[in-house]
């Protein structure tokens, strides 16, 4: 399975290159022709392969796929030994599955200095891999592109989601999992080794069990019709929540999950909340914030750092001031807070 794997993944870097226009640049050519999945880097120790089978099981139940559904495997080279075990996964179950595994460096290197109709070829290339497919599994890992090219990046990702928007759409299916890297590790202060051992352990839940308590707190807050929050740090919130209804989220969509959620009534919210520690949204590092609102609305957002950031998310639009979920997280092997590495835009 790992040489057929490893076949796919050199000459899809192959194509692409050419695809690009960009083959002839030696260096980047040899950089794509010597690339192979057997040089990816290995998780801790502490990762057993029964952690890595165990979450890739999730992974593939979680995708509900069946014989007759068109799965996409998608995720990053790294990841190979989780996407391999659900690959196998796939054989034994009698699943068709198409892979796309990519080395974001690689990717970078060929938008590098690329024109806007080169970007759109790569983009092309990519949207046709996943036109044909109901269920995407996803297993990714954070990643930032250098500043040179941020800017082709993002056309790039906005170009290729086409593929990825129909999910989760219609009869559109993902399940989506995101794999901790050294430096998630760094900007949580955790040893990597620590923080993978937590991870994995994380997506290794009774789930069953979980969803039936899950049941009941979801039955508490759908009769329920007004929220308090207080706590010593200065967060003193109230909103309504008549006529809502609580969904009961477990693994079907995230691994690890799991949680209860809904929206406030929009313009009920009023008061303070504090949240202490460190955020990372939209490429801003934020520590410490402070939220005000008033029927509904942030009136006053502050920042112990990054405040010109919090202030630029918060007016995106009209409604970025609104609160438009609540929820309540309950893994119980999750117990402290941690940074928002999701830094990758699809």
């Amino acid at each position: 399975m790992a040489e057929k794997l490893n076949l796919i993944y050199q000459g899809r870097n192959l194509v692409n290159g050419i695809i690009t226009g960009k083959e002839a640049e030696d260096s980047l050519f040899d950089t794509l022709k010597d690339d192979s999945l057997d040089s990816a880097e290995e998780y801790p120790e502490v990762v057993t392969q029964e952690l890595i089978d165990g979450l890739a099981a999730q992974l593939f139940e979680s995708s509900n796929a069946k014989k007759g559904d068109k799965v996409i495997l998608v995720g990053v080279k790294g990841n190979i030994r989780i996407l391999e075990s659900i690959a196998n996964l796939c054989i034994e179950n009698d699943v068709d599955f198409e892979l796309d595994i990519e080395d974001k460096q690689n990717t970078a290197n060929m938008l590098k200095g690329l024109d806007d109709e080169g970007i759109g070829k790569l983009a092309d290339a990519k949207n046709s891999l996943y036109k044909d497919h109901t269920t995407k599994i996803e297993v990714r890992s954070s990643y930032t592109p250098d500043d040179d090219v941020k800017e082709n990046w993002t056309k790039y990702s906005n170009a290729v989601s086409e593929s990825a928007g129909k999910f989760g759409k219609d009869n559109h299916h993902y399940v989506i999992t995101l794999i901790p890297t050294p430096e998630d590790a760094k900007a949580d202060g955790m040893p990597y080794d620590e923080y993978m051992k937590l991870f994995f352990e994380a997506c290794d839940q009774p789930w069953k069990e979980i969803k039936i308590a899950q049941a009941k707190l979801k039955k508490l807050f759908d009769e329920g019709k007004e929220v308090h929050i207080e706590d010593d740090r200065g967060t003193n919130l109230d909103f309504s929540i008549e006529e809502m209804t609580f969904a009961n989220s477990v693994t079907l969509k995230n691994v690890p999950g799991s949680e209860i959620f809904s929206s406030p009534v929009l313009e009920s919210v009023q008061g303070t909340l504090v949240a202490d520690g460190k955020f990372h949204f939209r490429g801003f590092d934020i520590e410490n914030i402070r939220l005000e609102f008033t029927d509904g609305k942030i009136t006053e957002a502050i920042a112990d750092k990054g405040q010109e950031g919090l202030n630029t998310i918060l007016d995106t639009d009209d409604g970025a001031r609104f609160i438009g979920e609540f929820a309540m997280g309950t893994n119980p092997h999750l117990r402290r807070q941690f940074v928002n590495v999701y830094r990758l835009k699809k």
